[in-house]
């Protein structure tokens, strides 16, 4: 499948002019001619966006080609760190999501597809090693460690599975994907995680115990 849904097809679209002046910057959607957030991210809007860049991301996104459930994870670090670090007070806290949240995603997917095919992106520069990263290897992750960002938001775009980090640089390929995207996981930080919510109108805010099931659910009916 590689992201692709099944039952939808881009038939003729709205067309996306010009006049909005639409801007994306720092997580904010904005626009020149005061557009609310809810209307410009409406179905049809969404869906014009989708057919017109997802099959120019879809070569970029090498990793994907087998018949199985595919999964990307952009683990935001580099520059964030845990609110107890003796350099909190230089680095956003308040983006940082534990190890734990996304391992227990891969786990939920894993044990319910083995043959998942999962993929964690990040950057290892500032407070991180590659070693940083060995618990995802050992859940079962393939590692992408700063590697290209266009390939990355490529494989953000076409997953079935996409989980995003607290982070501008998931916001648009959350958008394009209209498969299963979690938009938040076990949050800590409620008023960003109530944003990303509601910046991705179909995007899943998974915590508590059946978090599992929900995202388990999404796929299903994604017919995995």
């Amino acid at each position: 499948m590689g992201g692709v849904p099944r039952n939808r097809v881009c038939h003729r679209s709205p067309r996306i002019g010009t006049s909005t002046n639409l801007t994306l910057y720092e997580g904010s959607l904005s626009s020149a001619n005061d557009f609310s957030l809810p209307a410009l991210l409406s179905d049809d809007f969404l869906r014009a966006v989708r057919c017109t860049f997802r099959p120019r991301l879809a070569p970029l996104a090498r990793f994907w080609g087998s018949r199985r459930p595919t999964v990307a994870l952009h683990v935001r670090r580099g520059d964030v760190h845990t609110s107890n670090s003796r350099v909190a007070r230089s680095v956003y806290t308040h983006h940082y999501v534990a190890d734990s949240a996304y391992l227990d995603i891969i786990g939920v997917v894993l044990r319910r597809y083995p043959s998942a095919d999962v993929h964690v992106w990040s950057s290892a520069e500032g407070f991180y090693t590659n070693a940083s990263f060995e618990p995802f290897a050992r859940a079962g992750a393939t590692l992408h460690i700063d590697t290209d960002e266009m390939e990355a938001q490529a494989h953000f775009a076409t997953a079935d599975v996409f989980v995003m980090g607290r982070s501008c640089f998931s916001l648009l390929p959350a958008l394009l994907n209209p498969n299963c995207v979690v938009a938040t996981v076990h949050g800590s930080n409620k008023m960003t995680d109530e944003a990303l919510v509601r910046a991705v109108p179909h995007g899943m805010a998974l915590s508590g115990g059946r978090a599992g099931e929900e995202l388990l659910g999404c796929m299903r009916e994604r017919g995995w």
